[in-house]
């Protein structure tokens, strides 16, 4: 922030944005980065927060797949034993899990085979890295908009055609080629 000006909600709104813009840029880069890089091997990925959450990107989709243990009910008492449904933007699996499951806990409790759901979300990375470029591509129409036109002042953005010193708005001296500019863009309407 500049001495002298004071601290504004609208600003700390406008860093906040800033902030989330870039963000979301670097997340839209580690996507399409993962997309190219997934095409050629898989990249598995364990949660370091829930042992029963697992990351993969594989074939130009990200997959996570949790397991929700079941150990009251058998294999035997399940009518549908597994469900997959294809969506636009990717597809969702439900299916019990065919191999003994680890909780990953201390102690580990290992469940029986049919006991455990496993449900699959995969995403397609396309959709992924249009969700992340919004907010960048805003905040480049954003940053484009703001800059000053010709034959305007470079702090506030006010017409210098008739002035020949400096801006009556802010104060700002007026450069040389400026002036120039703006009796250019005034002849030329």
């Amino acid at each position: 922030m500049k001495p002298g000006v004071r601290f504004s909600f609208r600003w700390m709104l406008g860093r906040l944005f800033d902030a989330l813009a870039l963000l979301s840029l670097l997340l839209a880069l580690g996507v399409a980065a993962t997309w190219v890089r997934s095409h050629f091997a898989v990249i598995p990925c364990d949660c370091p927060f829930f042992y029963n959450v697992k990351f993969c990107a594989m074939s130009g989709e990200m997959q996570v797949t949790w397991y929700h243990p079941d150990p009251t009910f058998m294999a035997r008492d399940h009518i549908q034993p597994s469900m997959e449904k294809s969506i636009l933007i990717g597809r969702w699996r439900m299916t019990w899990s065919d191999t003994p499951y680890n909780s990953g806990f201390k102690p580990a409790a290992v469940y029986p085979v049919g006991t455990v759901m496993e449900r699959m979300l995969a995403i397609h990375d396309w959709f992924l890295l249009a969700v992340c470029s919004v907010l960048p591509a805003w905040w480049i129409k954003r940053r484009w908009r703001r800059q000053p036109r010709a034959g305007h002042c470079q702090k506030c953005g006010y017409d210098l055609r008739a002035s020949k010193n400096a801006c009556p708005e802010c104060g700002e001296a007026i450069a040389i080629d400026q002036a120039m500019q703006g009796v250019g863009s005034s002849q030329a309407r």
